[in-house]
């Protein structure tokens, strides 16, 4: 393979585990019983914002 399809195959990566991320610090934050969880989400909903903007920046 050459360089570009590696960088778009870890562009698509990137992407993914951010939207994953995403999800994940959204469903802990709306169906969390303690505030800790809900906090901890949103922690992971910044890394999520994070990732997907490295993801963007690495991209260009």
């Amino acid at each position: 393979m050459n360089h570009k399809q590696d960088n778009l195959n870890f562009i698509i990566a990137m992407d993914i585990i951010g939207f994953a991320l995403l999800f994940v610090g959204a469903g802990l934050i709306r169906y969390s019983k303690d505030e800790v969880i809900s906090i901890i989400g949103g922690f992971v909903l910044a890394g999520a914002v994070t990732v997907l903007t490295l993801t963007r920046w690495l991209s260009q």
